[in-house]
């Protein structure tokens, strides 16, 4: 789940936030009203397009993609980390990333031919 302060970093930086604004019970939503008078501008445009019908079908054909690669990496044995540093967990999901980019590159060419 993203956080406010998240959505303003990345909105600030110029791209669409699309994730899903949380649903709560009744007497929590109640609460929440007195809290959307603090978003930001940033915020408060998130929240007014994850409203609209397009931007939720955009987020849920998240699950074609990377919902479905994150099953590929737990599959291969990437759920635990064996290593220490950010250098060294940068190595391998760079190395992960360009296997698995690889193994469907010849997987797409192969169902086209």
């Amino acid at each position: 789940m993203s956080s406010l302060a998240d959505i303003d970093a990345v909105e600030g930086r110029g791209c669409r936030v699309y994730a899903p604004t949380m649903q709560r019970p009744r007497a929590a939503r109640a609460r929440d009203r007195r809290r959307h008078r603090r978003d930001t501008p940033a915020t408060l445009r998130w929240r007014r397009r994850m409203q609209t019908p397009g931007a939720k079908h955009l987020y849920r054909l998240r699950a074609a993609t990377s919902e479905c690669v994150k099953a590929i990496a737990r599959d291969r044995e990437l759920g635990k980390l064996r290593v220490r540093g950010r250098a060294r967990v940068k190595a391998i999901l760079l190395w992960y990333a360009l296997a698995h980019n690889a193994i469907r590159a010849l997987s797409l060419r192969a169902a086209q031919a």
